[in-house]
């Protein structure tokens, strides 16, 4: 996973996290995430940046 390459964790860490975090917000899929991050303004915006 280059989330874990990048800040030098294991998969399966990385994955239990996520996992963690979409439970939280009670989603069942990455993508249901990237959508409510974008509606709350976050991520990248149109221009890439």
């Amino acid at each position: 996973m280059d989330i874990g390459r990048l800040l030098h964790l294991a998969p399966k860490t990385v994955a239990n996290n996520i996992s963690a975090i979409l439970g939280k917000l009670h989603l069942s899929q990455r993508t249901q995430a990237i959508v409510r991050a974008r509606e709350a303004g976050l991520g990248r915006g149109s221009d890439g940046a």
